[in-house]
């Protein structure tokens, strides 16, 4: 039974990261169309964010 809900946080905790990539992706995409950002800034700005975020969780579970 343990195994079960693991298995059910992992799947929306995927699904919950998921969405708030597609939802960065979306608002920088259209600041960049806005002229608010240049068009790579734009597009590269949620790769980064999450590439800090990913790299500061494994610092974190490393206890580094």
């Amino acid at each position: 039974f343990a195994q079960r809900g693991i298995r059910s946080t992992a799947i929306i905790l995927c699904i919950l990261v998921a969405v708030v990539y597609w939802l960065a992706y979306i608002a920088s995409h259209a600041l960049s169309i806005g002229g608010v950002l240049p068009p790579w800034l734009g597009i590269w700005t949620p790769n980064v964010l999450f590439l800090i975020v990913a790299w500061l969780t494994y610092r974190k579970i490393q206890g580094v």
